[in-house]
């Protein structure tokens, strides 16, 4: 999954303004966070998959139902697409990026091994480098929250699984610890954890001493 997309050179480019990329499983707070931030800084919220994309990805989600592999293609190229989107920005904006590489990767990963009833892949292998040839943020920040504290945020949010990828995740316990590993696993640095478990002002707070190390 890590293999190169395109046949390109290295488009890693330096950046005027930092992208700051929030990840973590829903109902931690990441786009929350990630918004919060961008008001706070006078940034701009992006989303992954970026918007131009989002009515390709509805359309396509009955194919996605019953074609897994397939969907994770889509995600993974989408990121592609956001990074493009986001070298512009850049020039002018922070950006605060509301998923991105670690969550299509982790995800991708997680979900086959729990189909194929595998061990993740050891933490040293290939398969956990970044792409030569995909934009990297300037810092991840990574969102935990317990378990039991997700799920009531979630159900407060009154909303239901609607993914393949979302009811799955609700129930087996297992995917998610293999989701968070990958996370960690990604061959990227810096990676930050943040406890998400405080108010989203307390959260903004802790996010925000790690970010002024960017500005």
């Amino acid at each position: 999954m890590a293999e190169k997309m395109f046949n390109s050179d290295p488009i890693n480019m330096t950046l005027k303004h930092p992208i700051i990329a929030i990840e973590g499983l829903d109902g931690t707070g990441k786009s929350t966070l990630a918004y919060n931030l961008s008001k706070t800084l006078n940034g701009v919220y992006f989303h992954a998959p970026p918007s131009n994309v989002v009515g390709i990805k509805n359309s396509l989600k009955p194919v996605f139902q019953h074609n897994s592999e397939l969907r994770k293609a889509f995600y993974l190229m989408s990121n592609y697409i956001a990074a493009h989107r986001m070298q512009d920005i850049c020039k002018e904006n922070v950006v605060f990026l509301d998923r991105y590489w670690h969550s299509s990767l982790a995800f991708g990963i997680s979900e086959k091994c729990l189909d194929e009833d595998k061990s993740l892949p050891p933490p040293e292998h290939e398969i956990y480098t970044w792409p030569e040839d995909l934009q990297k943020p300037t810092v991840v920040i990574l969102l935990e929250l317990s378990e039991e504290e997700r799920l009531r945020r979630l159900k407060n949010r009154h909303e239901k699984p609607v993914t393949p990828s979302e009811k799955r995740l609700e129930k087996y316990s297992l995917l998610r610890d293999m989701i968070i590993n990958s996370y960690k696993r990604v061959k990227f640095s810096p990676l930050v954890v943040i406890d998400a478990g405080e108010s989203p002002e307390a959260v903004s707070r802790k996010a925000m001493e790690i970010i002024e190390n960017y500005l």
